[in-house]
């Protein structure tokens, strides 16, 4: 396995960090564009899509992320990414790589390791996981050099409203797109406006995040 490799990945792709130690609860939504509100309804729905609408079937799409820029620092995002439940991480020990192990997250936030068994990592960044493995392996080990590595993330979970087909809950891949978020929940509605789309967050403090972010644009530019 190239852990490098997929750590250069995991950075240049890397999704907003979630501060929840479970799952990120997002908030997209649709917002009804005015000048169509005007028109009538069409007579088959199901055949209707027009210009600036996203189909439930739609092939993917470049579209802007789901975190609309809130740190456009990769790196930084990562150093502060909280690892959970379904995380894939990767762990190396050097001179001794029979102890080296990519595995998932459990279910606990614990993971399984020789010599040192259940490892909580539930909550911790990537450095402290590392910090936290090296100091049990120590008592195994002469200064044991680790190296934690994230895989993949997560699912995150989205709460869809507005102008969709089928708004509720979804879980999304932790770099997905808007587009693919608004597929999950069916496609948009003719009275979309694409334009006016409102990603919001929930800190862990209670603060309350949202930008309005513009999905129509990049889709016609493709």
């Amino acid at each position: 396995m190239d852990v490098a490799n997929c750590q250069k990945k995991v950075i240049n792709n890397f999704f907003f960090p979630l501060v929840s130690v479970v799952f990120f609860i997002w908030l997209l939504t649709v917002k009804t564009d005015t000048a169509r509100g005007q028109q009538p309804l069409p007579e088959n729905l199901e055949e209707f899509t027009p210009e600036g609408t996203i189909p439930r079937n739609s092939p993917s799409v470049g579209s802007p992320p789901l975190n609309p820029n809130f740190d456009p620092d990769p790196e930084l995002r990562l150093k502060r990414y909280l690892l959970g439940p379904q995380d894939q991480i990767a762990i190396q020990v050097q001179r001794f790589p029979n102890l080296s192990v990519a595995t998932s997250i459990g279910p606990e936030g614990t993971i399984q390791m020789q010599l040192i068994g259940t490892v909580l990592l539930q909550g911790l960044t990537l450095e402290e996981a590392k910090i936290l493995i090296r100091d049990r392996l120590n008592e195994f080990i002469k200064d044991p050099e680790v190296v934690v590595s994230l895989l993949a993330q997560r699912p995150v979970r989205v709460t869809i409203t507005g102008e969709v087909t089928r708004p509720g809950f979804y879980p999304v891949p932790g770099n997905a797109q808007i587009s693919d978020a608004l597929r999950a929940s069916g496609g948009t509605s003719f009275l979309a406006d694409l334009r006016n789309v409102e990603v919001r967050r929930t800190l862990a403090s209670g603060v309350v995040v949202s930008q309005i972010v513009d999905v129509l644009t990049p889709l016609q530019v493709g």
